[in-house]
């Protein structure tokens, strides 16, 4: 049951960003209904362009991550724990929309936490807002960690 609960509010928040225009930008959101994870996947239709050069804006922890061949959810915490749970904690807060403290709420919005990562820092929907962009060796471990199922290690 919490589970379904927890699966509804997250629908409801994806529907609120996507008909409210909370990005700024023109960033679509949609939810693969026939996904039994209820993963949401995310589309840029910016007309950002990157050329390769960010400017620092703040700070960004590389927290050293996978020494292994396999990333786990101790990495990924620790990455979303440095570098995003700023805003998005329990109360979310300073306008984010979605908590990120928990392996089920992470899971659940991992491709749209990856596809605004690798955004360009110009863009509207570019995560984390105000910071700097996530180390090559976060965003992989990222990555990594759904392709490999995203377990709760």
């Amino acid at each position: 049951m919490k589970n379904t609960l927890m699966a509804i509010c997250s629908l409801l928040t994806i529907f609120l960003m996507v008909n409210c225009g909370s990005s700024g930008g023109s960033d679509s959101t949609t939810v693969d209904s026939t996904s039994t994870t209820g993963e949401t996947t995310g589309t840029d239709t910016g007309t950002s362009t990157d050329t390769g050069t960010t400017t620092d804006t703040g700070t960004s922890t590389d927290t050293g991550t996978t020494t292994s061949s396999k990333a786990t959810y101790t990495d990924v915490f620790a990455i979303i724990q440095s570098n995003c749970l700023n805003c998005h904690n329990k109360p979310a807060t300073q306008g984010a929309l979605i908590s990120l403290t928990t392996h089920t709420e992470i899971s659940f919005f991992a491709s749209s936490i990856v596809s605004r990562i690798n955004l360009s820092s110009s863009s509207g929907s570019f995560m984390p807002k105000n910071g700097s962009k996530l180390s090559t060796t976060n965003i992989a471990a990222i990555e990594e960690w759904i392709a490999e199922g995203k377990l709760d290690n």
